[in-house]
């Protein structure tokens, strides 16, 4: 393929001269070298880093030996920081594991003792209708508020008509009872 304005110059059909013809074909036949020049040099280039590549760093064999071991030194440094750097999140990833576990650890205790409440909330339900049920609804057990007057009294009377001892271990208040 040939420039544009070459191509035109040479298809034209006002080529006048035999020497216009001659410097035509000259820069035609050296154009021709270049390209077949260039085309070597390209398969050359080619075939030589395609064997650098295989045959080791470029780098070693263009700066020669001392920045050779330059590389493999600055190489062994990027692999030791490397390494330091996987086993750093290694550590970071089993620190952040056993963070985890104990997080689920503890939200299966607190769901374990959500799940006592709410099943003794549910006995204590089924035990109040069964209560007011038996009494024909003159007893009906119903939650106050903490500032409601009759929880207070109610309070105030079990705190102080609690046995001593009654709330403390089995062996404390079987050795008070002998």
């Amino acid at each position: 393929v040939l420039p544009r304005p070459l191509f035109e110059w040479l298809a034209s059909s006002e080529l006048g001269s035999a020497q216009e013809v001659a410097t035509a074909d000259a820069a035609l036949a050296l154009l021709r070298e270049t390209r077949s020049k260039a085309e070597v040099a390209r398969k050359a280039r080619i075939a030589l880093l395609s064997e650098e590549r295989t045959s080791g760093p470029l780098m070693c064999k263009l700066a020669g030996h001392r920045a050779c071991g330059e590389l493999d030194d600055t190489v062994a440094s990027l692999d030791a920081r490397l390494a330091g750097l996987i086993l750093r999140f290694g550590a970071l990833l089993e620190a952040e594991r056993s963070a985890v576990t104990r997080h689920l650890r503890l939200e299966a205790r607190l769901c374990a003792g959500e799940r006592r409440h709410q099943s003794f909330a549910q006995r204590l339900g089924i035990f109040s209708l069964h209560l007011e049920h038996e009494t024909g609804g003159s007893v009906c057990v119903k939650r106050l508020p903490a500032t409601h007057p009759q929880f207070q009294r109610c309070k105030r009377a079990a705190t102080e008509n609690v046995k001593k001892g009654y709330f403390s271990s089995s062996s404390s208040s079987s050795s008070s009872s002998s």
